[in-house]
């Protein structure tokens, strides 16, 4: 049996950290996401939404969220694209990130990466 630990704090105590959430349908989301990504983040955390788990599934949605700070956890910014819903161009755009992403020097934080990694080479 698992014994129960009491907080010696009240959840209500804890400190509320504002996140910037940005949804990206067009280009000047991806523009900010660029931006962000060029200006030297500590760490970069990415995650896929896929359509299965099989060879046919494929990558429908991907968030990155931009860390700024030394501690995990503080986010400056996190985007969504819901892939099917913008533009090629846009499309195309968070592609290329992705794929950059994995030859960055920065920190990379994956929740499952390995099957976000088959994933994204299954996929593009």
């Amino acid at each position: 049996m698992i014994k129960q630990k009491e907080l010696s704090f009240s959840l209500q105590d804890l400190p509320v950290v504002p996140h910037y959430f940005i949804n990206i349908v067009d280009g000047e989301g991806l523009i900010q996401l660029r931006t962000d990504l060029a200006n030297n983040p500590k760490y970069i955390a990415f995650d896929t939404e896929t359509t299965g788990l099989g060879p046919e599934a494929e990558i429908f949605g991907v968030s990155i969220a931009i860390g700024d700070d030394e501690r995990i956890g503080r986010v400056k910014r996190c985007y969504w694209c819901n892939l099917p819903y913008v533009e090629d161009e846009i499309s195309d755009g968070i592609k290329d990130i992705i794929r950059t992403l994995f030859k960055t020097d920065v920190g990379l934080i994956m929740h499952n990466s390995i099957f976000d990694i088959r994933m994204v080479r299954q996929t593009w």
